[in-house]
């Protein structure tokens, strides 16, 4: 049973998700992976499983990747879920920041992080794009 109070998962909620929009911000895919590691990660359709899969797939399109910043918002965590931990989704936006700032994408995270005396990690976690600048 989830021994967290809502307001105590709500805000290690937040903290995972903010060190994983600095991770990507920082296009550091090992803190991604670190992160993730243990999740089910569904990134634009596709299905990653595992740290070192997780690693690759970012590494892979922090190559190409503008410098960029994530905002999220619109946080809504779920604690009511038993043992399937707390659930969670948020809206984002990532912004290029350099030659000037550009809206890149417009979607949503959704996840679920285990859970007893805090979200110790995250065991599920989707990018739901809504919208995309064509590059």
């Amino acid at each position: 049973m989830n021994a967290l109070r809502p307001a105590d998962a709500r805000h290690e909620v937040e903290n995972l998700l903010g060190r994983y929009a600095e991770a990507a911000d920082g296009r550091d895919a090992d803190t991604v992976a670190s992160l993730l590691g243990r999740a089910v990660l569904s990134f634009a359709g596709t299905d990653v499983v595992g740290r070192d899969a997780i690693r690759t797939h970012y590494a892979r399109l922090f190559v190409s990747a503008p410098l960029s910043r994530h905002l999220i918002t619109n946080v809504i965590t779920e604690t009511d879920s038993g043992d399937d931990g707390v659930r969670f989704r948020c809206r984002y936006t990532r912004w290029q920041i350099e030659p000037t700032a550009e809206l890149l994408a417009i979607g949503d995270y959704t996840g679920t992080c285990a859970t007893g005396d805090s979200c110790s990690y995250i065991t599920s976690f989707a990018v739901n794009r809504s919208w995309q600048k064509a590059l």
